[in-house]
């Protein structure tokens, strides 16, 4: 297969996971709207798995986590909302990413949720 052909094909599968969220990020909108916070959060996560790199579904999502009084989990959200658009997407610039992902995967990481996030070396 030649190699324009390979990158054809990847900018394809972006296109298609970038509709994807933003489908996803509709349908969690709506959700929101009417109060079903449950549904609206798993959307927006879905939506964020396809693309992180929408800073309105990382507010929406931080928005989302307030009203189910999640403020630790909102807060790295809105985190990575303020900062997410002028990272790269590289592993060393997913420093916000990791800390909010550790703190949904457990809400008692006390330790990253009290540990002042540094970017130095993020390439920011």
């Amino acid at each position: 297969m030649a190699h324009h052909q390979v990158q054809a094909r990847g900018a394809d599968h972006l296109v298609l996971r970038t509709q994807l969220a933003l489908s996803l990020k509709s349908q969690a909108n709506t959700h929101f709207s009417s109060s079903r916070y449950r549904e609206a959060l798993d959307l927006y996560t879905a939506s964020l798995n396809k693309n992180p790199f929408d800073p309105i579904v990382w507010s929406n999502r931080a928005a989302v986590r307030l009203k189910l009084e999640e403020y630790g989990l909102g807060v790295a959200d809105s985190c990575a909302s303020s900062f997410r658009p002028f990272l790269q997407p590289e592993p060393q610039a997913d420093l916000l990413l990791h800390a909010a992902r550790a703190i949904e995967l457990d809400s008692r990481a006390v330790k990253v949720r009290s540990r002042p996030l540094s970017l130095a070396g993020s390439g920011v």
